[in-house]
C-alpha cells in the first residue's frame, strides 16, 4: 500500500474479504446529513476463496483513504502487522461543492467508525505496527516473516535454514569489508577453499568447482557469502588465529574446514 492513495469503500471490502474465514465486522461509514450508517463486513462468501497465512501490510507517508481502510481494519483485527511509515490521515470522503463564482471545495460529507477502537485515522494517519522507512518496508517484512517461521521451527537444521536467508537478506545491503589488511588474517588454504587478497577484495578459489573464483561479500563481522549456495564464516582459537572456517548451506547443513598448516 505504500503508493496506494485509496479507492471506494466496497473494494476495499472486497479485499478484507480474502483475509478472513469468518464474517467480520470491520468499519462503518457514517453519513454527516443522515446519520444513516453503512455497515461494512469481511465475508468470506463474497470471494472465490480466502487464504489464512500471515499478512504484512507495507505503508508509506503518501498511503491515504481507501488504502488506509484497509491498513487500518486488518490491523485493529489483529488480522495484519503494519510495516513502515504513518499514513497520510484521511480517513473522512469528501464530495465536490460548488460555492460560486467558479470555485469548488471538497467537504467531508460522512466519517469511519471502527469497531474496536471507537474511532479512525483522520488526521493521525495509521502507525504501524513496526516502524521504518518506506524503502525499508518490504526487507523488514521479510525479516519478520522469516523470524516468525524460526519460532516455529521443528529442527536445528530449519531453523539454520531460515538463519541463512535471513544472512541473505543482509547481504543485500553489505557494509565495506574494510581494508586488505583487515581481510588478511582470513587468507590461507582451507580443503578445497584457497582464500586470497586481491586488492582489497577477498576472494575464494575452489578447486572442486573447476578453480571457481567468487569474491565474498561481508554480511557480519567475520561472516561472508562464498556464493549461490554458500555462506562462510572465520572461526578464532583461543590464541586468537583463524584456524578454520565455517561452511553454512542453504539446506540448512555446516560444514567445517580447518586451515592448512594449523592445528
Amino acid at each position: 500500500m505504500r503508493e496506494n492513495m485509496g479507492g471506494s469503500p466496497e473494494m476495499v471490502n472486497l479485499l478484507e474479504s480474502y483475509f478472513f474465514k469468518e464474517k467480520t465486522h470491520l468499519n462503518d461509514l457514517i453519513t454527516r446529513s443522515t446519520n444513516d450508517t453503512t455497515v461494512y463486513y469481511a465475508d468470506p462468501a463474497k470471494v472465490p476463496f480466502t487464504v489464512s497465512m500471515p499478512v504484512y501490510i507495507l505503508t508509506s507517508h503518501h498511503t491515504f483513504s481507501g488504502a488506509e481502510d484497509f491498513a487500518y481494519a486488518l490491523q485493529m483485527a489483529k488480522r495484519a502487522v503494519v510495516v513502515g511509515e504513518t499514513t497520510g490521515g484521511g480517513a473522512h470522503p469528501t464530495r465536490p461543492v460548488s460555492v460560486g463564482q467558479g470555485f469548488v471545495v471538497f467537504i467531508p460529507f460522512a466519517r469511519s467508525l471502527n469497531p474496536v477502537t471507537h474511532t479512525d485515522w483522520e488526521g493521525t494517519g495509521v502507525v504501524p505496527d513496526v516502524q521504518v522507512e518506506a524503502r525499508q518496508a518490504l526487507d523488514k517484512a521479510r525479516e519478520l516473516t522469516l523470524r516468525a517461521q524460526r519460532q516455529t521451527a521443528s529442527s536445528e537444521q530449519e531453523k539454520r535454514q531460515v538463519d541463512y536467508l535471513l544472512d541473505e537478506l543482509a547481504a543485500q545491503h553489505p557494509t565495506s569489508a574494510g581494508p586488505g589488511s583487515r581481510l588478511q588474517p582470513y587468507t590461507g588454504t582451507y580443503g578445497p577453499l584457497t582464500m586470497y587478497l586481491s586488492g582489497n577484495k577477498l576472494l575464494c578459489k575452489n578447486v572442486e568447482a573447476n578453480n571457481l573464483v567468487t569474491e565474498l561479500r561481508p554480511i557480519a563481522p567475520h561472516r561472508f557469502v562464498l556464493d549461490d549456495n554458500a555462506h562462510v564464516e572465520f572461526v578464532q582459537d583461543s590464541t586468537g588465529k583463524w584456524n578454520r572456517i565455517k561452511l553454512y548451506v542453504s539446506d540448512g547443513n555446516v560444514y567445517e574446514e580447518r586451515r592448512k598448516g594449523m592445528k
